[in-house]
């Protein structure tokens, strides 16, 4: 048995439910899996000229790298052949379908006009003038596969090299603490990047050089410690009150944003891991223990009050 320990105290491994809850929390956390370049876009049918569907768990896009995933989520425990191979060999058939392709691409646009945080990606990348053109270029390379297990095997490893496109396995686990339950619990996964977590989610010391008053008087501001006017930790709880108390994440980072631009404060690319990371360790009794998933894995999180 694997175990973790935090000061003493013992974290146990977490039996998922299903694919489903174990899926909900790969996307809840997909930009620290995955990259902050990555762009998660959810399932959608395909079908070969044969009629032959198939439908993947997500899929992922590394805008840095103009690069492609089909996300497949399972559990170590399930017939993986029949769950991985049958599902990959079949979007192999369909995404050799032009038609197909040219679904997958206009969907993925949709995607960008209507959801705000990957929308915004795609600006701050300044490309979302020809997004079409680079969702086009992108997806006529071909795709590669991310295989997200709860434990890998030597079942998976022959599994994947089965398959007929490149393929990485990442695993994902949720521990939860010792005579308390999953109400108190943390993660331990790989990443498709090797890169320092905290490295990637803004702190207030990166952000101190960038407070500058513009010729209108307007203060743009993503301040130090010392300097900040209003914290992360303010922004989403304002935010949440905003929202009734209770929201997804989707509509918390759009909230933030739109508190931030506000303030005046600057644009950041990775937002989401900022909140996201400001919710998790001010919760479960950690930090000022202000917010509270509502459920492990739903996306959903709660303003206590």
């Amino acid at each position: 048995m694997r175990i973790l320990l935090k000061d003493g105290i013992k974290y146990l491994p977490y039996k998922y439910k299903d694919e489903n809850e174990l899926e909900r929390m790969v996307v809840e956390h997909s930009e620290v899996m995955f990259g902050v370049d990555s762009i998660f876009f959810p399932k959608q049918k395909i079908k070969a000229r044969s009629g032959i569907a198939t439908i993947p768990d997500g899929f992922i896009l590394l805008m840095n790298d103009e690069k492609w995933y089909i996300l497949e989520v399972e559990l170590a425990s399930h017939p993986l052949y029949e769950h991985i191979v049958v599902q990959v060999s079949k979007f192999n058939t369909a995404i050799k379908n032009s038609k197909t392709r040219k679904k997958l691409i206009d969907v993925f646009y949709d995607e960008v006009r209507d959801n705000i945080q990957i929308k915004y990606k795609f600006e701050f990348n300044r490309i979302m003038k020809e997004s079409y053109k680079f969702l086009s270029d992108t997806i006529s390379k071909g795709p590669e596969v991310i295989v997200v297990v709860d434990e890998k095997t030597r079942e998976l490893d022959e599994v994947c090299g089965s398959l007929p496109f490149r393929t990485t396995v990442l695993r994902f686990g949720t521990y939860y603490r010792e005579k308390i339950g999953v109400g108190v619990h943390t993660h331990s996964f790989d990443t498709l990047r090797d890169y320092g977590i905290e490295g990637q989610i803004p702190s207030r010391e990166e952000e101190k050089e960038v407070r500058k008053s513009t010729p209108t008087g307007r203060v743009e501001t993503g301040v130090a410690a010392t300097e900040r006017k209003t914290s992360w930790i303010d922004y989403c709880k304002e935010a949440l009150e905003n929202l009734g108390n209770r929201a997804s994440l989707k509509d918390i980072y759009g909230e933030v944003d739109q508190l931030r631009t506000n303030a005046g404060e600057r644009k950041i690319e990775n937002l989401g891991a900022a909140v996201r990371n400001t919710l998790e360790k001010n919760s479960r009794g950690k930090g000022q223990d202000m917010f509270g998933p509502e459920e492990i894995g739903s996306g959903i999180w709660l303003l206590k009050t």
